[in-house]
């Protein structure tokens, strides 16, 4: 009954989907970028920062909230100094300054970023591989924050105007990392791009929001209309492990989806689907009649994830094998993440099921806790577009 249910939400979820759809940017908050263009001569790149991210290194004068764009003009040799003194370029194991050739600015639905382009004038000839790492706000000040390396351009290769597909990722604790410029092999394709969906888990926010709440009734069973401890930790592990293989299941359909360019979301609708799935789920802990349906909150969560991580996938260059081989490996890293969290929690969870306070405490408390930071997520996710239209509400009452 619950496949023939998933194959008729697949197919309904699959033709909505179809009607709405909309290009989606790239860029997400939390995330900075390095771009590079590369030819046989030259390798010259940019970095992409938010304007709220640069108020958390540097203090501009007189701005409430992020700083303008002549603010940051006005201080570009000092904020390009401090990103190349966080980027390190090696090459035959000797290292490469960056010089600046520009500033410049993109406008997204979700936020101002500042570009700052560069050139690497020492290289010479373009190496098959560079070795980069990267920290702009990892290591001090945003612990979450994430960097991206792309390759925009590549004329070896034939990539043009690749905004979307990350060659690497950097986070806390990553070392340098090698750069291929001719062209990356399956095999490291596939390897790169199970370490992405790894840790795309362990440091997404929501979704660690979402395992949460999922995770605090693990070890428990519904009796009537109330919560009671589970009697049979396999049945209660395997329920667990069977619902984060609906989230995996889901994303890898409208990550396809996105990523061969078939159906693609705005991202504001799929930063507030995903926060109040987050809140659902969570509603369902306190009101057990909801959670009998929570496996079709998680897979419509799956569904709406996988729009909001395209830019990992689309496009991986033009040949579809390549882009084949990432998804299967993304997809089988987000379920190898989460299945580690599943795992490393579940015991812990299962030994204090009989715990009296439990209940009360991570239950309700936890629920409730959970449902108040998804909502105060929704609300950011989405101000831009909620904002004013409670504005315009305001001025039509008063």
């Amino acid at each position: 009954m619950v496949f023939q249910s998933l194959r008729w939400i697949f197919v309904g979820c699959a033709l909505a989907l179809a009607l709405i759809a909309s290009p989606a940017s790239a860029h997400r908050i939390d995330e900075s970028y390095i771009y590079f263009q590369v030819t046989d001569e030259d390798l010259t790149g940019r970095f992409e920062v938010t304007a709220k991210d640069l108020a958390q290194v540097f203090t501009f004068e007189g701005a409430d909230g992020p700083p303008s764009n002549d603010q940051i003009a006005a201080r570009a040799d000092e904020i390009f100094a401090y990103l190349a003194e966080r980027l390190t370029l090696l090459s035959g194991g000797q290292s490469y300054a960056i010089a600046p050739t520009g500033v410049d600015f993109l406008e997204t639905d979700i936020a101002t970023f500042a570009l700052f382009s560069f050139a690497v004038p020492e290289l010479g000839a373009t190496p098959e591989t560079i070795d980069l790492s990267y920290d702009f706000l990892f290591a001090d000040i945003d612990p979450n924050h994430l960097g991206y390396a792309l390759i925009e351009s590549n004329s070896r290769t034939g990539v043009w105007k690749n905004e979307s597909h990350i060659s690497l990722t950097f986070a806390p604790g990553m070392g340098p990392q090698t750069l291929n410029l001719v062209g990356e092999p399956l095999g490291d394709v596939f390897a790169a791009f199970v370490l992405h969906g790894i840790w795309h888990i362990w440091l997404g926010f929501d979704h660690l929001l979402f395992l949460a709440s999922l995770l605090v009734t693990a070890a428990m069973v519904l009796q009537g209309t109330h919560w009671a401890p589970s009697p049979n930790p396999r049945q209660s592990l395997m329920n667990m492990i069977g619902l984060i293989t609906i989230f995996t299941l889901a994303h890898a359909f409208t990550l396809s989806l996105a990523a061969f360019g078939v159906v693609r979301l705005p991202s504001l609708l799929v930063e507030g689907v995903i926060a109040l799935s987050i809140a659902l789920v969570a509603l369902g802990n306190l009101v057990p009649s909801l959670y009998t349906r929570s496996w079709i909150v998680v897979f419509v969560y799956g569904l709406f994830h996988g729009f909001g991580y395209v830019g990992v996938m689309a496009p991986l260059g033009a040949d579809p094998t390549t882009k084949a081989v990432g998804l299967t490996a993304f997809s089988i890293g987000l379920e190898i993440g989460q299945l580690a969290i599943v795992l490393a929690a579940f015991p812990i969870l299962y030994a204090l099921r009989n715990w009296r306070p439990y209940p009360f405490l991570a239950l309700r408390m936890g629920s409730v806790a959970l449902i108040a930071v998804a909502v105060l997520w929704f609300v950011e996710r989405t101000y831009n577009v909620l904002g004013p239209v409670r504005q315009t509400l305001i001025s039509l009452v008063s």
